[in-house]
């Protein structure tokens, strides 16, 4: 996972996110995660379940992979 910065958004733009997140019941970081992914075409993405789901919870696959890479 890579971490996101964004500076010099003008305001109307955060106002923007803000409203359309508030909209879509979403915080204001899931909303900008939801946005980034439609604009590059990524197959849709349950947030709520992404971000609610505790990180010992990934497929085991998914988990001896990051043991395996020594993460």
């Amino acid at each position: 996972m890579s971490t996101l910065v964004l500076h010099d958004v003008p305001d109307e733009l955060t106002a923007a996110l803000q409203a359309s997140a508030e909209r879509n019941h979403r915080s204001k970081e899931k909303e900008a995660l939801h946005l980034l992914a439609a604009s590059v075409g990524a197959a849709p993405v349950d947030w709520n379940e992404f971000f609610d789901r505790p990180r010992r919870q990934f497929p085991k696959d998914y988990a001896d992979e990051i043991r395996k890479a020594g993460r």
